[in-house]
């Protein structure tokens, strides 16, 4: 997707990896730092154990 640093927001290096409450904690993180405004278009992703994945493009 060639996406730059600061269009992708990462709270890893102050969390740690929470599994399955990674992305619901990084979208919160990420309203609270201001970092996404209304009406931004999201792309949130993750993957599990073995090929498990899901992806979510969204209007917030």
């Amino acid at each position: 997707m060639k996406l730059n640093d600061e269009h992708v927001f990462n709270n890893i290096q102050n969390i740690g990896n929470t599994v399955s409450s990674s992305i619901p904690i990084a979208l919160k993180d990420a309203i609270d730092q201001n970092e996404i405004e209304i009406g931004s278009t999201l792309i949130l992703s993750g993957f599990g154990v073995g090929l498990s994945y899901g992806a979510i493009l969204m209007e917030f």
